[in-house]
């Protein structure tokens, strides 16, 4: 973890995403911290991966562990499991994607731009259906996620709130 400086006196703690450089602070005004960050590239015509966006995980780590005692039990599975991450997608517990989008990679956003999409109380980035949410976690905790390492994060910060 880094700090920042901010216009106030304090400074921020923030997690840098190693493959772009981004950074996303580690603990939103809401109170929702950072649990995953990670990388959504794209394949084009076998070409490799080209970087679309980097992109942050927030939650609320107190109604995490609620939905995880209740649907695993007190005792920590020995790595994260299938059942863990479906527990947190079926569940209604607060959580954020925070996106910055490269502007060169012809996405219609102005370099630097936010996109925050959630679930419930927290800012939902202009939909507001809830199936429509759970389907875009889905594509960063899923069976087929966009960046395996951050889905493994996600799950090993899971653990650690047993």
């Amino acid at each position: 973890m880094a700090s920042t400086g901010s216009t106030s006196k304090e400074s921020v703690a923030v997690q840098i995403e190693p493959k772009t450089g981004i950074s996303f602070p580690v603990k939103l005004d809401d109170g929702m911290e950072l649990v995953a960050v990670g990388l959504r590239k794209k394949s084009i015509l076998g070409l490799g991966g080209i970087k679309v966006y980097g992109f942050g995980i927030f939650a609320d780590n107190e109604k995490l562990k609620e939905v995880l005692r209740l649907k695993i039990g007190s005792k920590a599975p020995s790595k994260p499991t299938k059942e863990m991450y479906e527990a947190v997608l079926d569940s209604d517990v607060g959580m954020m994607v925070r996106v910055f989008a490269d502007a060169s990679d012809n996405i219609k956003l102005t370099s630097g731009s936010i996109i925050n999409i959630g679930l419930k109380d927290v800012v939902v980035s202009k939909v507001e259906s809830e199936l429509l949410c759970k389907a875009y976690f889905h594509m960063y905790l899923g069976d087929e996620a966009f960046d395996v390492d951050a889905k493994e994060r996600f799950g090993h910060s899971l653990l650690s709130l047993f």
